[in-house]
């Protein structure tokens, strides 16, 4: 278990349902908001997935692990666990099923109130890693857990409003295309018809 969750861990008695520990929450922020400076000074790193007919999901495959930041953490990055995504840009928070958090051996450092299609829950929520097709590795990333279908995760629009995103439907196929920084500006009303 990394250091991150070990001392979250030794503070578990005052975490309440919805809170995190004041100076466990300063360390995440300070090393998301590090990780997202490095990111969008970095050059575009692009992925692109083709469909050969309309696609009505948006699926990657995705790898997770134990957060890791070395910063904080000595010894070497945990192993990442590969995982079927859908990105979802009607979830504000990216989800991994509960079944992934257990073949991670992740701990909660808190629980959260989510909306979802069935109404609300309760859910624990984690620090990860994430690791995106193109090779982008999103470190301490907080993620909700919950009971998916047919998917390990949903890729919310913390992740997506990191990336320029773009789905096309020209022809009879589907293409999903994104790149890490966010550096263009996609105005479909501004540039017309081709």
């Amino acid at each position: 278990m990394q250091y991150y969750q070990r001392g979250l861990l030794q503070r578990k008695a005052r975490i309440r349902p919805g809170k995190v520990p004041c100076t466990a929450l300063h360390a995440w922020r300070q090393c998301v908001y590090r990780d997202i400076s490095c990111i969008t000074q970095m050059t575009p790193v692009p992925f692109t997935q083709f469909y050969p007919k309309p696609a009505l999901c948006i699926a990657t495959v995705c790898k997770i692990s134990e957060p890791y930041d070395s910063c904080i953490d000595t010894g070497a990055h945990p192993p990442f666990v590969e995982v079927n995504a859908i990105w979802d840009t009607g979830a504000m928070r990216s989800t991994i099923s509960t079944q992934v958090a257990q073949k991670l051996g992740l701990f909660p450092i808190g629980q959260t109130r989510v909306c979802h299609a069935d109404g609300e829950s309760i859910c624990n929520y984690y620090v990860v890693n994430l690791l995106l097709p193109n090779g982008i590795e999103v470190k301490m990333l907080m993620v909700n857990d919950g009971r998916l279908t047919d998917t390990d995760m949903l890729i919310g629009m913390d992740i997506i409003t990191l990336c320029d995103f773009a789905i096309t439907s020209s022809g009879a196929e589907t293409k999903f295309s994104f790149q890490v920084p966010s550096c263009l500006d996609i105005d479909f009303e501004q540039t017309g018809m081709p």
